[in-house]
């Protein structure tokens, strides 16, 4: 009943915000429409005309594509982003329990259905609805199931040990695997930044691995088949890249601008080598950017030719901030710290924040501050007491925080990972409710423990 409570909260707070934003679902703030509109003018296999082929990754276009092609518009997409954000709820709340949280999993969900961002980009035609999703799915579809003590054995058993780590799951099936690799290869085309987690999973599970002792081939079917499935999922655009643009591209040619958005000898001077807070206090922070990329295009252009491709062009921007990081070292640095905060941050900058009123953003300041203090010290929890189910929430967490630290970043790129961030925040209330457990068994025992 509490679960459903959750979800139908959830709805009712998209559904206003669909009702207050309905204009923005027309908004093509990231040309994901426009992408859209070629794929149904001129199919998946085909050369775009106006636009660049490969500059936003696949996936949410191809499914702004169907719903165009259904005749459906903002209604049908409000709706099915509407139906997103009450799935990633409900999975929120699933993963929790296979986490082992027992009752609290339903904070996790509560954050999560009242998290101001999630909310927000339901009403935009962008991928955060969508990848959030997408991610939720993945950790659902990887973790284990619990060790069948849930609910409130699996809370008595947690009294009972509080030293050591959790037993270490079983190795996955071949086909849960392929699940895995499948949902993971969604998630590389709706966003790219997620393909250095499977390096990073990859790691831990050799290391993992070495630590208990097993062989390698234990792991060799399982890997064979997630790898296989990803293959499988992505190698329609890569295939596609290949035939239209000759390279077979498994991400997209948008990489090199972002890196050079954040990179550059005018957001060094302009923006990274003010004082943190100027950043806060400034109206207008991204003054600078028009007439810096329009000046680049006209350096580009001069360079490569106007005709050069969408390859060598995200080549060229790629190297330029290679050369802009090894001219500015000390900027570059500080420029990182910056993304880290604006990742991590609790309130909107200017000029996003000037239409919402200071009782909103003090609001929003407070609700953050208290979910990121409990993030912070669930992570506490997990060091002290290890258990190898929480592995992969951490390493997608870590990934977007170290990708986001050379790419461009502000909270928008957080959007992905609250649930995450929620599940390990209610893991701090959940060992703050088993210490108090604890010492009521140790003040008051049971007669059995007596005897």
């Amino acid at each position: 009943m509490l679960l459903i409570s959750l979800i139908v909260l959830g709805a009712i707070l998209r559904a206003a915000a669909l009702g207050v934003g309905s204009g923005h679902l027309a908004e093509d703030r990231d040309d994901y429409l426009a992408v859209a509109k070629q794929y149904v003018a001129r199919g998946f296999w085909l050369r775009f005309e106006g636009i660049p082929n490969s500059f936003r990754p696949p996936l949410y276009p191809l499914v702004l594509a169907a719903i165009l092609k259904a005749g459906g518009g903002s209604a049908a997409l409000g709706l099915l982003q509407l139906t997103l954000g009450m799935a990633t709820v409900a999975l929120t709340c699933h993963i929790g329990q296979k986490l082992g949280l027992g009752s609290l999993s339903a904070i996790a969900g509560g954050l999560v259905a009242l998290d101001p961002l999630l909310i927000e980009y339901t009403t935009f035609p962008m991928t955060e609805t969508l990848f959030t999703f997408l991610v939720v799915l993945l950790v659902a579809v990887a973790t284990p199931e619990s060790d069948g003590r849930t609910g409130q054995a699996a809370e008595s058993s947690s009294v009972a040990n509080q030293k050591g780590s959790q037993g270490i799951s079983r190795w996955p099936t071949a086909f849960r695997a392929a699940v895995v690799g499948a949902v993971f290869g969604a998630c590389a085309l709706c966003r790219p930044t997620i393909w250095p987690v499977a390096g990073l999973a990859a790691l831990w599970l050799l290391q993992r691995l070495h630590r208990t002792h097993g062989r390698l081939r234990e792991l060799l079917l399982p890997g064979a088949a997630a790898a296989l499935a990803v293959a499988i999922v992505v190698s329609p655009w890569m295939l596609r890249n290949w035939k239209i643009l000759g390279s077979p591209i498994v991400t997209t040619t948008h990489g090199g601008y972002t890196l050079l958005l954040g990179n550059n000898r005018e957001f060094f001077h302009q923006v990274a080598a003010r004082p943190l807070m100027a950043e806060w206090r400034d109206s207008q922070p991204d003054r600078f950017q028009r007439p810096w990329f329009r000046d680049l295009v006209a350096e580009m252009d001069r360079q490569l030719g106007p005709a050069a491709g969408e390859i060598a062009q995200d080549r060229w921007m790629y190297r330029r901030a290679g050369q802009e990081i090894a001219a500015e070292p000390r900027l570059f640095l500080r420029a990182c710290v910056l993304r880290f905060v604006e990742f991590w941050n609790v309130v909107p900058l200017p000029p996003s924040r000037s239409a919402v009123s200071s009782f909103v953003i003090w609001g929003l300041c407070i609700g953050y501050s208290i979910e990121l203090a409990l993030f912070v010290a669930g992570l506490g929890t997990l060091f002290r007491r290890w258990d190898d189910r929480w592995m992969l929430p951490l390493l997608l967490i870590l990934n977007f925080t170290l990708v986001h630290l050379f790419y461009w970043s502000n909270m928008r790129m957080r959007a992905p990972i609250v649930p995450l961030i929620a599940l390990v925040a209610a893991r701090a209330i959940a060992a703050w409710r088993d210490r108090r457990k604890v010492n009521k068994y140790v003040d008051f025992p049971p007669a059995s423990a007596k005897t």
